[in-house]
């Protein structure tokens, strides 16, 4: 399979966001790129890869529901955690392009990775993306944030097409109670480490005085 570059102008071009010349194109990515049309016309990174945005919703993975996220909303990817993030881009795949999902270099080096995956020819809707905090330090995103990047490659003659329902993530719920303590403590341990010290330090002036008194 050879990789084929992302072209959104001129006589080349493979992506269009035109729902009915996709259905007459057999070499056409559909794709909606929404919030930042300026992406796609200033761009100055290789057009080897174009960079997914967070969309509307994700799910933590200690959760069994979604969090939406509406415009500047940020949410917080803690040390050791990890979550599913739907794609801002909504696609329909020709039966000629296979998709792969790889890490962003620059979150690489904020020990943010996510899951190396793929997308069928004729896969329809948006995409779902696991992404982990391997690092020390808990990363922010927000709506629009690009956080992962995909790959075009052409396919050969004779592939079975995905045909299967856009997949999505179930409704929204809450953390549980242990799970938010797991929170609290990830994000605090440093404070909470401070505090205990202060306290055994009290504790042993408090004896201390304690047996002074005592003698007296």
């Amino acid at each position: 399979m050879s990789v084929i570059p992302f072209v959104f102008e001129g006589d080349n071009r493979n992506i269009t966001n035109n729902i009915d010349e996709f259905v007459l194109s057999e070499k056409k990515l559909y794709l909606t790129y929404e919030l930042e049309n300026t992406k796609i016309n200033n761009r100055k990174d290789s057009n080897i890869s174009y960079n997914l945005r967070v969309g509307k919703e994700y799910r933590d993975h200690r959760e069994t529901g979604k969090t939406d996220i509406k415009i500047d909303d940020t949410f917080t990817l803690h040390p050791g955690n990890a979550i599913v993030i739907q794609t801002e881009e909504y696609f329909n795949f020709p039966k000629t392009y296979f998709g792969q999902i790889l890490p962003k270099v620059s979150l690489l080096h904020e020990g943010v990775s996510n899951t190396t995956s793929k997308v069928d020819p004729g896969f329809k809707g948006y995409l779902y993306i696991t992404i982990f905090n391997l690092g020390k330090k808990p990363r922010i995103f927000k709506r629009g944030d690009e956080f992962c990047s995909l790959i075009l490659h052409d396919v050969g003659e004779g592939v079975t097409a995905y045909d299967k329902p856009p997949p999505n993530l179930p409704g929204k719920d809450k953390l549980k109670k242990m799970a938010k303590l797991h929170d609290f403590i990830d994000r605090n341990g440093v404070s909470l480490s401070v505090l205990l010290s202060i306290i055994s330090i009290l504790l042993v002036i408090f004896h201390a005085i304690l047996a002074i008194l005592n003698l007296i």
